[in-house]
């Protein structure tokens, strides 16, 4: 129950420690400034509190790191970014477009198109793009400040990562985010979508990773739903019996849902070893697995890049499918080097985040089991390394 005070036409709220709301306290109006009257939602008996999560496309894609890249771009002095660096920034998003795999639709655009940014901009750039293309190029005060929300947000999307670190390393860097914004960018960027982020690890601990109740897959659905609409005439009826036509639809139809799908067949290799496995496969370009595709580099330099579970990053040049489909394997060149991409507010190593160099000339098999998630890899603009980022919501548990 945090007050905020006005400052410069702006609502702050420069406190992170106050009192939280409760379900009970909302019932009960214990915040008497909180309230105009009783809410019609308590008819329905769910938490007012606890069951209305904070949706981090709207908080903290939307909200936060937008107002991050404004205010480098058109802000205050004090931190604004030159012209010529936002120039330059904008030429490094527009060459790492060739190397954004599939799963992330909209690819990189330039700064100039800020204002036009989707929400899934925002969040490649704060989750992937960002800790590449804003280092050595911004001050490194604001660029820690920024990692603190990369590192926090990147372990909150991913089930995986959270299982490791936990939502209380996710609290502390939030909170201290939300602690040095009056030193970076002053006491007008406490707003409320600032001060929010101390929140987040609360819905965290009862729901779990962001992702399972953010409003991406409903925004993402909008479009589909809005083809179902014919008319202007009652819209939530025509879309009630539309879905429900296409569910009673589908009740008759088989399922098929193959584990692997595979795709363009081809005989150019490479092949291991005839010891290694038997005659009785195929070689794919392409293959289509749970909710990623992987690629043999030939065919995407994109979609060509994996972790493994010994925790190093392989480049795919062929794909073999044994004829029963029970196994596939990869070729692989393996990264031999790996250093850090950051070293504050924790190495990026923790999060498999890494400098790269020396591919490795001896190709190896691995079997399909060993892949723990595909990777983004970017080449560095101004030296002979690689960055690579696992794609957070890829990772086989």
């Amino acid at each position: 129950m945090e007050s905020g005070d006005y400052v410069n036409g702006k609502v702050v709220y420069k406190g992170i420690n106050a009192t939280r709301r409760t379900d009970k306290s909302f019932v009960l109006q214990s915040d008497e400034d909180h309230h105009l009257g009783m809410s019609p939602l308590l008819k329905l008996s769910v938490g007012m509190v606890s069951q209305f999560p904070i949706d981090y496309l709207h908080n903290i894609c939307l909200g936060v790191m937008r107002k991050l890249l404004h205010t480098w771009i058109s802000g205050n002095l004090k931190v604004r970014l030159n012209s010529q660096l936002v120039t330059t920034l904008s030429q490094k998003l527009i060459l790492i477009k060739l190397h954004i795999p599939t799963e992330i639709n909209r690819k990189p655009r330039s700064l100039s198109d800020l204002s036009r940014w989707k929400g899934t901009e925002f969040r490649s750039f704060l989750l992937y793009y960002g800790p590449l293309i804003l280092a050595n190029t911004s001050d490194l005060g604001a660029y820690e400040h920024f990692l603190l929300l990369h590192v926090a947000i990147s372990i909150a999307v991913s089930p995986y990562l959270l299982a490791i670190h936990n939502s209380t390393v996710v609290s502390e860097l939030l909170n201290m985010f939300v602690k040095h914004v009056e030193q970076i960018y002053g006491i007008e960027y406490y707003v409320y979508n600032v001060h929010y982020l101390s929140h987040v690890s609360d819905d965290i601990q009862s729901y779990g990773c962001l992702d399972n109740y953010s409003a991406f897959p409903f925004e993402n659905y909008l479009g589909q739903l809005k083809q179902l609409v014919r008319t202007p005439n009652r819209p939530l009826a025509q879309l009630c019996r539309r879905l429900h036509e296409m569910s009673f639809n589908n009740i008759s139809k088989p399922i098929v849902n193959p584990d692997i799908v595979y795709k363009f067949e081809h005989f150019n290799g490479p092949l291991p070893p005839t010891s290694v496995i038997n005659d009785n496969y195929r070689q794919y370009k392409k293959i289509h697995w749970k909710d990623i595709t992987i690629s043999v580099k030939s065919h995407s330099i994109a979609d060509c890049y994996c972790l493994t579970k010994q925790k190093t990053v392989v480049q795919i040049e062929n794909i073999l499918a044994c004829i029963n489909r029970k196994n596939t394997f990869f070729i692989v060149s393996e990264f031999e080097k790996y250093d850090s991409l950051y070293h504050y507010p924790i190495n990026s190593k923790q999060l498999y985040i890494y400098k790269m160099k020396n591919l490795s000339t001896n190709m190896k098999i691995i079997s399909h089991i060993d892949i723990q998630a595909k990777c983004i890899v970017i080449p560095s603009f101004a030296a002979d390394y690689w960055v690579s980022f696992p794609l957070l919501h890829s990772y086989f548990l």
